[in-house]
């Protein structure tokens, strides 16, 4: 790195030559964006645009697919499952998750104390870390979610969690909505990948897609295509 003027990509992406778990190439690649965006604020964004294209390429290597099973939940079938959840704030989450694509983490940085959500609309405000999806406003039908919480009960509860958020305890707070879903048989990440799913089979655009879950449209079209492979789609 203290040689400015030798390219560092092809040495890196030769770092991958021993990577064939597709596991362990999504968590190396989503570190490389990382360092990326640290990378960008000392030394400005050619550098960031470099660790970005030396990621995506990087995403597009041949590894076995993860054991880990994908599970794709059907739309005719979604509202049933959010029902099933014991827990209410539990069926919201995960609800929110498939119709709108929208994570904890996310909800924690809403910046209307989530007054709008059950108009159907979410404002997801500025990054809390890295990690965090990229601020953006979702439209979604909250039909389902005015089904599961007519009378606003369950969001009120969410909003004494997001009320106490700061930028130390966001992690913390955040494991704490999870509690409230454990055990239910679908994961935040596999909800997220139905909802791009349904959103492209209903004709969005995977650049559209990617900007209502707030990620790059390289990442987007990367997980999903793995998550494809383990749910058997």
């Amino acid at each position: 790195m203290e040689d400015f003027e030798t390219p560092f990509g092809n040495a890196m992406l030769e770092s991958f030559d021993g990577v064939n778990k597709q596991s362990t190439l999504d968590a190396r690649v989503k570190n490389l964006k990382g360092v990326g965006n640290l990378v960008e604020v000392d030394f400005g964004s050619h550098y960031k645009e470099e660790f970005d294209e030396i990621a995506d390429k990087a995403s597009q290597k041949v590894v076995e697919p993860s054991q880990e099973l994908g599970r794709y939940l059907k739309p005719e079938n979604a509202f049933e499952h959010f029902e099933s959840i014991l827990n209410p704030s539990g069926r919201a989450l995960q609800c929110l998750a498939y119709i709108a694509g929208l994570t904890p983490n996310d909800l924690l940085r809403e910046l209307n104390d989530l007054q709008f959500l059950k108009d159907g609309v979410a404002v997801i405000g500025e990054k809390l870390n890295q990690e965090n999806p990229s601020p953006r406003s979702v439209k979604f039908d909250p039909d389902w979610l005015n089904q599961l919480d007519p009378n606003g009960e369950v969001i009120e509860n969410i909003q004494n969690i997001v009320g106490k958020v700061t930028a130390d305890n966001a992690g913390d707070l955040a494991n704490d909505l999870t509690n409230y879903y454990a055990g239910s048989g679908y994961t935040i990440n596999d909800l997220r990948n139905c909802h791009a799913i349904n959103l492209f089979n209903e004709g969005y655009l995977m650049q559209e897609i990617a900007e209502i879950q707030g990620v790059e449209k390289s990442w987007l079209r990367s997980r999903v295509a793995n998550f494809k492979r383990k749910a058997g789609l």
